[in-house]
């Protein structure tokens, strides 16, 4: 966590991360943006005030690659989504998004480590596809779903098992609950 600014001696300086003597560049941890972990781009996701009048949402990749340590972007990953999904895509849609990323993150680098960021809609979606026949009632700030599978290698192709699912900050039922759709 950092301040976007240090407070001290009467001026107000900006502090990012990239600008730490201290850090060990060669230690960081590896940062891809991948469009298709984005918020549900709709009205139902992003209030009317916020939301973008031309129906494009222009995000400046390179903007926010800045606000890392120098070094630790990896700009040799593949984005799964090059650009970002249209505005007011279905739920079904951005559900079917979330899935198809996270699969092909796992399947892309089977034997990594992988800390995949997103919103609510994600976590309950990658929840209730790999916990199977749940019903997700809530989903907490901070919340977080964990998938693990074991990878082994056989001929030099990555076999791997079926996900052990285990999460915090998600409350859910085994019985079939009917949620309201909000109006």
């Amino acid at each position: 966590m950092y301040s976007d600014s240090f407070q001290g001696r009467g001026s107000s300086l900006p502090l990012r991360p990239r600008d730490l003597p201290s850090i060990d560049k060669s230690k960081l941890v590896k940062v891809a943006i991948e469009y298709g972990l984005c918020e549900m781009m709709n009205s139902m996701a992003i209030w009317p005030e916020v939301s973008p009048k031309d129906e494009n949402f222009d995000f400046n990749i390179s903007d926010l690659e800045a606000m890392f340590p120098e070094g630790m972007v990896d700009h040799n990953v593949d984005p799964i989504y090059k650009e970002m999904p249209k505005w007011e895509e279905t739920v079904e849609g951005c559900k079917e998004r979330y899935v198809k990323v996270v699969k092909a993150l796992a399947d892309k680098y089977p034997t990594e480590n992988l800390l995949l960021i997103t919103h609510r809609e994600g976590l309950e979606t990658t929840f209730s596809t790999f916990f199977k026949d749940i019903t997700v009632l809530e989903v907490e700030d901070c919340a977080y779903v964990q998938l693990r599978r074991e990878v082994s290698s056989k001929d030099g192709d990555a076999e791997t098992g079926e996900y052990e699912v285990a999460q915090s900050g998600i409350r859910f039922s085994h019985n079939p609950v009917t949620i309201p759709t909000p109006v």
